[in-house]
């Protein structure tokens, strides 16, 4: 009995044009989900420490005081520089920018119009969701 021939993925064929079928086909499909017991799970997480964050470094770097400088950290002389640019300077946009994080984006009001019959929206949910356990207890 002759084997039929699997088409190679598209991608692999653009890529690989030298690649049979066959070992196109072996080849694990990209976003394969775990199963119970795969070896690609990581119980136990990622070490502390590894991958620290740019937002970490940053963090601890404004906590420093500049070489030649005893009195003010990196992150004092920041907030001196952007109050500076702010208040003095009239700077329109960096003073919105201090407006939006201290007291945050004003909330935006959505208008609506027509009307929501909610019992039709709700038995439009139910069908789906009997069409999809009806279509599980196919397969099974």
């Amino acid at each position: 009995m002759e084997k039929e021939k699997i088409k190679p993925y598209k991608k692999n064929a653009k890529k690989h044009p030298d690649m049979s079928a066959e070992k196109t086909a072996k080849k694990s499909v990209p976003g394969k989900p775990f199963t119970k017991g795969d070896p690609r799970i990581n119980k136990e997480g990622r070490p502390k420490g590894a991958g620290i964050s740019i937002t970490t470094e940053i963090k601890r770097k404004l906590e420093e005081k500049p070489e030649g400088q005893d009195k003010a950290t990196y992150l004092q002389l920041l907030i001196k520089r952007i109050l500076k640019k702010a208040v003095i300077d009239g700077d329109t946009t960096t003073i919105k920018q201090i407006w939006n994080y201290i007291d945050g984006m004003p909330k935006q009001a959505i208008e609506h119009s027509g009307q929501i019959n909610i019992n039709r929206l709700l038995d439009e949910i139910n069908r789906e969701k009997q069409k999809e356990t009806g279509e599980q207890e196919m397969e099974d």
